[in-house]
C-alpha cells in the first residue's frame, strides 16, 4: 500500500501540484494537467 501511495502521490507532484489531506481530488486534477499539457503544442 505504501508503494501505491508514494507513486500517486509522485504524479501529483510531478505535475506541478502540492499534496494537501483535505483535497480528495489531487490525482483527478494532476491527470488533467498533464493531459492538457500534451494537447498544447498540438494544431488541429
Amino acid at each position: 500500500m505504501n508503494d501505491l501511495q508514494e507513486e500517486i502521490s509522485a504524479a501529483i507532484e510531478s505535475s506541478g501540484f502540492e499534496l494537501y489531506p483535505d483535497n480528495q481530488q489531487q490525482l483527478w486534477e494532476a491527470l488533467q494537467n498533464i493531459v492538457a499539457l500534451g494537447f498544447a503544442n498540438r494544431t488541429p
